[in-house]
């Protein structure tokens, strides 16, 4: 069977408008599946991007600092709405953050929230980019927050051991002797005047007793009364021995 070269003309012309065809859908296809802008507030990314993946570095891909932030979806306080619903509201952030900017996914694609375009808290309304052909507004699938935690004190307070030293103080002690006592003592001494007369004097001198003696003074034992006798008795006899002597002189 053989094709007149009309024919095959024909044939050529129709595959190449079928590929056009094609080709203009596919790209029609793809420009639909792009996502939309939703928020004036948010940057619209196409594709994926999720913190709970272990994707590396999902902040840095969203082309936010930081890393992602843990909040507490159960605490009213600080989120409402959230994964499944349209809209997300943050409405605290704790002391310890600071927040570079939120993202938020869902559909095929992800909006992107900057801090310094969303102002003070409560950030209200946010919510993923439009998708289909028809704009539609898909719920949240997931959405985190990117930042860094404050640095906590590292300033540790150690508490000073009580330690201490316990100085007893001792009372002086009281050292001394005694006051010594003196006593007289009584010496009797004899002496010859020219006259022949004896007289007996008297001299009293203090006699050091030792410290803590308090009795009478030792007995020895010795009496000097005979001495006493002895004494006045040559003094007699040396008085007669020179009367008699002048009176021999004197005769003469």
């Amino acid at each position: 069977m053989s094709v007149s070269p009309r024919s095959l003309l024909r044939v050529v012309a129709a595959s190449a408008m079928t590929l056009g065809l094609l080709a203009g859908t596919t790209g029609l296809a793809s420009a639909t599946n792009e996502p939309s802008p939703s928020d004036s507030r948010a940057t619209v990314h196409g594709g994926n991007v999720d913190a709970g993946q272990e994707q590396k570095d999902p902040c840095g891909t969203a082309g936010l600092d930081g890393e992602p932030l843990p909040l507490d979806e159960d605490d009213p306080e600080q989120v409402r709405g959230g994964d499944g619903t349209q809209y997300l509201d943050i409405l605290d952030i704790p002391e310890a953050m600071t927040v570079t900017g939120v993202v938020v996914k869902g559909g095929n694609g992800y909006n992107v929230y900057s801090v310094a375009d969303l102002g003070q808290l409560p950030w209200e309304d946010l919510q993923a980019p439009l998708t289909g052909q028809n704009d539609n507004l898909p719920d949240i699938s997931h959405w985190f927050v990117c930042g860094e935690k404050d640095g906590e004190d590292s300033t540790t307070t150690t508490k000073p051991s009580e330690t201490g030293t316990t100085t007893e103080t001792s009372e002086p002690t009281t050292s001394g002797t005694e006051p010594t006592s003196t006593r007289p003592t009584e010496t009797t001494e004899s002496a010859t005047t020219s006259g022949g007369a004896a007289a007996a004097t008297t001299t009293t001198q203090p006699a050091v007793s030792p410290a803590g003696d308090s009795g009478d003074l030792a007995s020895t034992g010795f009496s000097g009364g005979w001495l006493l006798g002895v004494g006045g008795a040559l003094l007699v006899g040396g008085g007669a021995l020179l009367a008699l002597a002048r009176a021999r002189r004197g005769k003469a």
